[in-house]
């Protein structure tokens, strides 16, 4: 039987650093403390979940905007259950 399993994180932006992203997107540019951000955390959030489930298969990734400023990354597969 195979069951789907996930982790889920929730990561928002602070205040600064969405400040100092807004002026930079104004002028053009890459946003690269937002790249670091959603590195960071799409890193944890993997590594957790190849921890508990390191026999997964079909894996996918999905970033979900909840509100401005929240977003959610969730990284689900299918096991094998006995």
């Amino acid at each position: 039987m195979e069951k789907i399993v996930w982790v889920i994180k929730v990561i928002s932006r602070n205040f600064v650093s969405d400040f100092i992203a807004k002026c930079k997107n104004i002028l053009g540019g890459r946003l690269q403390t937002y790249e670091k951000m959603l590195d960071k955390s799409l890193r944890e959030v993997t590594e957790e979940f190849y921890k508990k489930y390191p026999n997964a298969t079909q894996v996918r990734i999905e970033f979900t905007e909840f509100t401005n400023g929240v977003l959610a990354i969730i990284v689900h597969g299918v096991i094998i259950c006995p």
